[in-house]
């Protein structure tokens, strides 16, 4: 593991050990007909890389898919620390999908099988609820088809610490090359 991604590590576990609400958590930007796509997704760490969860019938699955690369944005605020890091997408094994999404909270496994008969962001008919969709959806063991994901090969990070007294620190991390560029915040 290179020394920068090391540090993000470090970082998120000091976060997380303060109860960073965002600690595991990052926004994506994805690009979708010229447009800049923002979501806030979960940050896992597997196995030594990053990855993110997400259903393969979404628009952001598409949106992430054909763009091959992303950018992702983390901010601990309990550490003052902020991350950009760009990433190459690189194919999410089937058998990494089947071992995480048992973890995922029953009502996350519902929605994915719901997913199944109806895409995020459909419509529900004015004679019905999620909740009731909910109820009805036959989650099972297995992640659905649907249940997809992508791992991230981090390209270059940037950091920056923020300092009370404003004089904030700007490294640009170039993981590839393993070069570190101290930059003007």
């Amino acid at each position: 593991m290179s020394e920068p991604l090391e540090t993000f590590y470090s970082d998120r576990e000091k976060a997380r050990a303060l109860g960073d609400p965002w600690a595991d958590l990052c926004v994506l930007a994805s690009v979708d007909e010229g447009f800049g796509r923002l979501r806030v997704l979960v940050l896992r760490e597997l196995g030594g890389d990053l990855g993110v969860f997400y259903n393969g019938h979404s628009p952001k699955a598409r949106q992430i898919d054909a763009s091959g690369h992303v950018e992702l944005l983390t901010y601990f605020d309990s550490v003052k620390v902020q991350y950009r890091l760009a990433a190459r997408l690189l194919p999410m094994p089937r058998s990494i999908i089947e071992t995480h999404w048992p973890k995922r909270p029953a009502v996350s496994k519902k929605l994915d099988w719901l997913y199944e008969r109806m895409p995020q962001g459909s419509p529900i008919s004015p004679s019905s609820s999620l909740e009731q969709l909910l109820e009805e959806s036959q989650a099972q063991e297995m992640p659905p088809p649907g249940a997809s994901g992508t791992l991230l090969r981090v390209l270059t990070m940037e950091r920056l610490l923020l300092s009370p007294d404003g004089a904030h620190r700007r490294e640009l991390f170039d993981v590839i090359e393993g070069t570190r560029q101290l930059l003007v915040p």
